[in-house]
């Protein structure tokens, strides 16, 4: 008797071990698809945009010389626009990366900047939010990813891990099929830049 009772005891624990753990791997399943979601970023439409020089949508005139950089735009408004500011701050901005400040309900940075400093001569103020206007972004952190000094893609950063991702592949090539006049004669729309840059 005292056998059966430790048998069915031991089948009983095996049981309900048995449902923890299959409890424990659903519940991972579902903390990693609620992470993927959380950090998977989204492509944006750069419409007419698309395959234009940096400068012809107010970016500076330098970037239509850079062979491949990253436009991150950031609001003082957004959370994940702030987490990524507090990775970034203090120290140079990785190769490669421009950082586009948009202030939301106002036209100053100055707090944000004091609170998150972001060194270097690739931060920009987009006070009015022309540049982002003019690419058609509606939303914060977003990259643009210039190639050969062209606009090629656009995306959400919805993580710091998202925008290393961007900044990896933007050493890739991307080509775009550019609009032509004529047979091999490029159009390119320039205007001046609107970006005022800041000396931190």
């Amino acid at each position: 008797m005292l056998l059966v009772m430790a048998v069915l005891l031991l089948a009983g624990s095996t049981f309900v071990a048995f449902g923890v753990i299959v409890e424990l791997y659903s519940q991972l399943a579902q903390i990693r698809k609620y992470l993927e979601l959380v950090d998977t970023p989204t492509t944006l439409d750069l419409g007419d945009n698309a395959g234009q020089m940096a400068s012809s949508v107010g970016l500076p005139a330098e970037l239509d010389g850079t062979e491949r950089a990253v436009v991150l735009f950031l609001s003082n408004k957004c959370e994940t626009c702030i987490t990524i500011a507090e990775n970034l701050a203090g120290a140079p901005l990785p190769a490669g990366l421009w950082v586009a400040l948009v202030p939301v309900l106002s036209g100053d940075m100055t707090d944000f900047l004091a609170r998150y400093p972001l060194r270097g001569n690739h931060v920009l103020l987009d006070g009015v939010s022309a540049i982002a206007a003019r690419i058609g972004l509606d939303v914060t952190p977003a990259a643009v990813i210039i190639d050969r000094g062209r606009l090629t893609a656009a995306q959400t950063v919805p993580t710091i891990r998202q925008l290393y991702v961007a900044l990896r592949s933007q050493k890739k090539r991307v080509l775009v099929p550019r609009k032509t006049v004529g047979p091999g004669i490029p159009v390119d729309r320039h205007s001046e830049t609107i970006a005022q840059e800041l000396v931190l």
